[in-house]
């Protein structure tokens, strides 16, 4: 078990360290979505632009920052139902537990189901799920010789030491069209 926690934060963390080059660098502030809103079928559907809002609110209370997002919009792998977001860590210190607890707290009280926490030596990582949407979440650390020895594709001047906090998700029944060469 803990060789796959190992493998799923590397995964995260590779998505994240390539894909999130700043196409949206989150300076703009979205309002929070209403609390205590009527039953699912009465709420509009959560859209990956109101799964951004609840990132950028979660990094504002956590104290961590911008987040920075990937545009997925014409990925051919992700799509436009999926969200990729990386926060650079202002948290010297690992774990981040702390961190973590109250940048999900904001998604608990969005009416998220968070899973429980999943220690990893490299940091701490859970699930939040909500409306068809499940994105998982990763704060840790990883030196420049591991980030290198996952991704070996990068040349030596893009490997970098990865300290962040990482968010990567999808819609689960996403219908729109996924772009084609």
């Amino acid at each position: 078990m803990r060789e796959a926690g190992v493998v799923a934060i590397a995964c995260l963390a590779a998505i994240t360290l390539t894909a999130c080059g700043g196409a949206e660098n989150g300076t703009a502030r979205a309002k929070p979505d209403g609390s205590g809103s009527p039953t699912a079928a009465a709420r509009p559907a959560l859209t990956a632009a109101g799964v951004r809002a609840t990132i950028r609110a979660a990094a504002d209370a956590a104290g961590l920052g911008q987040p920075h997002f990937s545009d997925l919009t014409n990925s051919r792998v992700a799509g436009p139902c999926s969200v990729v977001a990386k926060i650079d860590s202002r948290v010297k210190t690992e774990p981040v537990r702390e961190t973590v607890k109250a940048f999900v707290a904001v998604f608990r009280d969005r009416g998220w189901h968070a899973s429980d926490e999943m220690p990893d030596p490299l940091g701490v990582s859970l699930a939040v799920d909500k409306d068809g949407w499940s994105l998982s979440v990763l704060a840790g650390a990883l030196s420049k010789k591991q980030v290198a020895a996952m991704n070996p594709a990068l040349l030596a001047d893009q490997v970098k030491e990865f300290r962040a906090v990482s968010i990567a998700g999808f819609r689960k029944d996403c219908t729109a069209p996924t772009p084609t060469p």
